[in-house]
C-alpha cells in the first residue's frame, strides 16, 4: 500500500488505558502520511467505530474492557478482510505474537520498545510486511518475517 500526502493512512485505536490511547494518537498525528481515525476502549465499541469509518489499519491492545484483543482480532479479519492489524501490548511477545499472528494480524509490538518502533510497525504493515518487533526472539521473529 503506498501512502499519498494528499490522503494518509486512516488508524483506528483500541485501547482500553485513556493515556496510552492519548499517547498513541499525538504520537501518529505528527506523521503527516498517518492519521487517527477513530479510538475505541472496548470491544464493542470497536466493532460499531470499525464498520462506520472503515480504517486502513487498527491498533488493538490485547487486554480490554469487555473483551479480549485476541478475538477483535478474528472479528476484524472475518469482517473487514481488507483492514490490516498490529498488536500493541505489554503481554509477553514471544507467546502472544505467534498467536495474534495466526489469529490474523500482521504486527505485534511491545508497549515497552521505543516509540518509534510502532510507526516503523505501522508503515510496515501497511506496506503488507509482517512486523514484530525486538521483544520477539529470533526463532519466533524468523518463523513469522
Amino acid at each position: 500500500m503506498t501512502t499519498n500526502k494528499q490522503c494518509p493512512s486512516q488508524v483506528f485505536i483500541v485501547e482500553d488505558h485513556p493515556i496510552v490511547r492519548h499517547g498513541l494518537k499525538q504520537l501518529i498525528e505528527t506523521q503527516p502520511d498517518l492519521k487517527v481515525c477513530g479510538e475505541a476502549e472496548r470491544v464493542s465499541e470497536a466493532t460499531k467505530g470499525l464498520e462506520a469509518v472503515k480504517p486502513d489499519i487498527v491498533l488493538i491492545d490485547l487486554a480490554l474492557k469487555d473483551g479480549d484483543g485476541m478475538d477483535l482480532i478474528r472479528q476484524v479479519k472475518q469482517h473487514w478482510i481488507d483492514v490490516r492489524m498490529i498488536v500493541v501490548s505489554t503481554y509477553d511477545a514471544a507467546t502472544y505474537a505467534p498467536m495474534a499472528l495466526k489469529a490474523g494480524a500482521m504486527g505485534y509490538v511491545n508497549k515497552h520498545e521505543a516509540i518509534d518502533q510502532i510507526i516503523d510497525a505501522i508503515r510496515q504493515v501497511l506496506d503488507g510486511k509482517v512486523f514484530v518487533g525486538e521483544g520477539v526472539d529470533e526463532e519466533v521473529s524468523h518463523w513469522f518475517g
